[in-house]
């Protein structure tokens, strides 16, 4: 059995992308950068930069904290935009087939 990659459309994005995307639109509409978002959250700037473009993703506790400081709840940070798409992150899971093997 073979895994299928749904394809990647305008507008599709992963949860962490939408996360991070919802995360900088709050930010924009109050005037914050990282640096703002880093203090007021209580973490260190170049974390909240990773996060802030994609190349790590949000934990949990973080978007918790997120939400409370924008008045908002963590799973509005979770809803795609208008016009997006969420596409789940198939790399990360692992492969299915008949012949599972204790490493996979």
């Amino acid at each position: 059995m073979s895994t299928t990659l749904l394809p990647m459309r305008a507008g599709s994005k992963t949860a962490p992308e939408i996360v991070s995307a919802n995360i900088r639109a709050l930010s924009a509409r109050v005037g914050w950068n990282v640096s703002d978002l880093a203090q007021a959250v209580g973490i260190n700037r170049p974390s909240v930069s990773e996060r802030w473009h994609n190349r790590t993703d949000w934990r949990v506790n973080e978007i918790e904290r997120v939400a409370a400081l924008f008045g908002t709840t963590p799973w509005d940070l979770m809803k795609p935009a208008f016009g997006d798409e969420w596409v789940p992150d198939t790399k990360k899971l692992p492969r299915l087939d008949s012949n599972q093997q204790p490493a996979d």
